[in-house]
């Protein structure tokens, strides 16, 4: 039980017998030290309990029951020890895959690791060493080592005779800051039926800045050198039906856009070309881009730009999506970054048949679409039929949170949910290999989702 200043707190408990855990940072303690709340309880078979008890703040102990399950608890206030600046409560990830946890450090170094796969549960109970370092062996059989430094932890996890996994993360107060500062799509643009358009979606409870540009030309020379690229491209941003600016050639905003574009570590345009750029301060809410000027291909970007004083993460850009044509030669391609000081819990879809399907009816969509998810050219997973996946569950469940549309229960859709580490990360959509022509292109769309793990 972690709590804080203003009476908030957050709860975390490890019941093996039960293959049961309890997690919530919505506790509020009332002044006479009661608390209850009701949770939904993580494992195999969730179901609905009450967490309720009391804190005695002169003797510095706590009490209380969970009567569904029949426990109850003690405790007492922990007092400063070995690891007095590594105390509090931490978010976790396992890179490249949807397993996280959390784990609650006390000042005494005493600390309490609860790991989730799936619905399988996992943890364990040890005091870090002076040094930081938790050396340790969950009640599942697994073996951990992690480090916890500067309000940061990182190390490894070693289940039976698999390969070790990295496992990540930060204090719940740092891991405020992860996010996708930019997002990016590169497709062919033809037809209004083929053309690629782009939607995103603004969260926060204020308005956020955000530059949008169209890039041909500049991606036609070194070091792209895209001998198709579109020779003049033009973007208009909407809010469902309404303008929320438009433009053709970004030289009007030169000097504004040069300087975002520095600010942000977006490549230049060359001066007096033909590619499109806007910066705009949007209101919360959901974006469509749509990108005119002939036909060839073109990259449409999306990057936060952040206004000063502005606290990293309270307003942010959580999803992208994207529509275009898919070639054996032009696959659809979607780039976006990871910012912050913890794993990020990311969605990524590659959708064919859902969209060609009732209530879309989009013709001609990608039949098979193929999802490749890569970083630095390195292959960091890739998925066929989303509900073949190992996490078909956990795939709809955060598609549900995400406010996404759901995939239909066995289509051949693509899809996958994983933590990522900091860094850019590619987004491939492709037809299925050695497939006919009628199997490997097809219009499809490539989401990128951020996820409240």
């Amino acid at each position: 039980l972690v709590v804080r200043a203003d009476r908030s707190a957050a709860i975390l408990a490890h019941l093996p017998a039960t293959r049961t855990a309890l997690s919530s940072g919505e506790l509020r303690i009332d002044l006479t030290g009661t608390f209850a709340l009701r949770l939904t309880t993580v494992g195999p078979a969730p179901a609905t309990v009450t967490v309720q008890g009391r804190i005695n703040e002169i003797a510095g102990t706590v009490a209380g029951e969970v009567p569904e399950l029949r426990a109850t608890f003690t405790g007492s206030r922990s007092t400063a020890g070995a690891s007095p600046l590594s105390a509090g409560l931490y978010t976790l990830g396992l890179i490249g895959t949807a397993s996280g946890g959390q784990a609650v450090v006390a000042p005494n170094g005493q600390t309490l690791l609860v790991t989730t796969a799936g619905s399988v549960v996992d943890g364990l109970k040890a005091t870090l060493g002076a040094n930081g370092r938790l050396n340790a062996t969950t009640s599942g059989g697994a073996t951990v080592d992690l480090a916890f430094t500067g309000g940061l932890v990182t190390g490894s996890v070693r289940a039976g005779g698999s390969a070790a996994g990295t496992l990540a993360g930060a204090l719940v107060e740092r891991a405020a800051d992860r996010r996708l500062v930019n997002v990016s799509v590169r497709a062919f643009s033809g037809s209004a039926a083929a053309g690629l358009i782009t939607g995103f979606v603004v969260a926060g409870d204020a308005a956020k800045q955000v530059m949008v540009r169209a890039a041909g030309p500049s991606i036609a020379t070194a070091p792209f050198n895209l001998v198709d690229a579109i020779r003049d491209p033009s973007l208009q941003v909407f809010r469902g039906t309404t303008s929320a600016g438009q433009n053709d050639d970004w030289g009007a905003n030169a000097a504004a856009v040069t300087a975002a574009a520095t600010r942000v570590g977006a490549f230049p345009f060359r001066t007096g070309s033909a590619d499109a750029a806007l910066i705009g301060t949007l209101a919360p809410g959901a974006y469509t881009v749509t990108i005119g000027g002939g036909t060839g291909t073109v990259l449409a970007e999306v990057y936060e730009v952040p206004a000063t004083g502005e606290v990293a993460g309270a307003r942010r850009l959580v999803n992208l999506s994207a529509r275009g044509a898919v070639t054996p030669e032009t696959p659809l391609i979607a780039g976006f970054v990871v910012a912050g000081s913890a794993p990020q819990l990311v969605l990524v879809r590659g959708v064919g048949p859902t969209i060609g399907a009732t209530p879309f009816s989009l013709p001609g969509a990608l039949p098979n679409p193929q999802l490749t998810l890569f970083r630095d050219n390195v292959v960091v997973k890739a998925n066929d039929d989303w509900f073949r996946d190992a996490d078909a569950a956990l795939i709809r469940s955060a598609a549900a949170r995400c406010g996404a549309f759901a995939l239909g229960a066995t289509t051949l859709d693509a899809a996958m949910l994983l933590y990522l580490a900091p860094g850019a990360y590619t987004a491939q959509v492709s037809g299925p290999r050695d497939a006919g022509s009628g199997n490997s292109e097809g219009l499809a769309m490539v989401e990128v989702y951020e996820v409240a793990p």
